[in-house]
């Protein structure tokens, strides 16, 4: 696997997880070797980072995950406190009981 693709298969990876995802778990996924990950995470990460994308690559002890850029944070806020679902009114209440 050419280093592009490692890093294009870890992207995916880890944007599907939407969770920390382990690095071994990683390696196992990908069929590699911890060096060849490690080198697509930091890649990754620091072209993230020096593109100011609005996600970022986030190590948590041996676990990675992508995560909106702090920067971003009221706009991503705003846009999912869209998606609240409408509070049920007072009669509205009355007629579920």
């Amino acid at each position: 696997m050419e280093r592009k693709e490692i890093e294009s298969a870890v992207e995916a990876i880890l944007f599907a997880s939407g969770e920390p995802m382990q690095l071994k778990r990683l390696c196992a996924a990908l069929e590699l070797a911890r060096p060849a990950v490690e080198r697509a995470l930091k890649d990754l990460g620091d072209r993230y980072a020096f593109d100011r994308r609005g996600i970022r690559l986030v190590q948590m002890d041996d676990c990675w995950q992508l995560c909106s850029a702090p920067e971003y944070g009221d706009a991503v806020h705003r846009a999912l406190e869209v998606r609240k679902p409408a509070k049920l009114s007072q009669p509205a209440l009355e007629a579920l009981t």
